[in-house]
Order: C-alpha cells, then structure tokens, then sequence
C-alpha cells in the first residue's frame, strides 16, 4: 500500500474495525513521515509520533510482527526528530505471527 501519507489514516481506520484484518497474512505499505518536516514545535511532533506509534502498536496487538524495514533510497529525504536523523519514506513488511509458524525477523 503506497498512498502517499494517507496511510495512517487508512490504518487507523482499519485497526477500529478489526475484521478487516481477520484472513490478512501480511501487509506491506510505505510510511510517509512529512508531517514531522512541517512541525517544529516538539510538544506536536510529540503528538504526531504518538499518533503513530499507536497504530503500529495496534498492528502488534493483532499479532502483526515487523519483519522488514527499508529506507526509500529513490528519494532520500530526512528530518532531524529530538536529535535524531530519521528517513521520511520507508518500506515496511509486517507478517502476522500465527500463520507462520515460526520465529520471525527483526525480533519477532
């Protein structure tokens, strides 16, 4: 799923109706962090990074492990977020633990 930032919300969306998920083994999307780029303020970059941690952790709490994690090197962009140099576009592969079988990636 590549839709341009919006997929947070997608996912929020997704994560308050659970049976959309029920038969998904894994899912793959490309997270835009641009928003970190427009704030400055920390308290709403604090916010904004709440906001998606939240839905990785409700990924997690489905039983959505992350396997893998790539930086979008066709266009490198990145942020400097409380000291520390982040990617704003990133691949991520997570897998949902229970249709595996066995020990994931990454410390799944």
């Amino acid at each position: 799923m590549d839709i341009e930032g919006e997929e947070w919300g997608v996912l929020q969306q997704v994560l308050l109706n659970t049976s959309v998920l029920a038969s998904v083994t894994q899912l793959s999307f490309e997270i835009h962090l641009d928003m970190l780029r427009n704030v400055k303020e920390p308290e709403s970059r604090q916010a904004i990074i709440a906001s998606y941690m939240k839905v990785l952790q409700g990924l997690a709490a489905l039983g959505f492990h992350l396997v893998s994690y790539e930086e979008n090197m066709l266009n490198p962009q990145y942020e400097i977020v409380d000291g520390v140099q982040m990617n704003l576009y990133a691949e991520l592969l997570y897998l949902r633990r229970k249709y595996t079988g066995e020990k994931l990636p990454l410390g799944g």
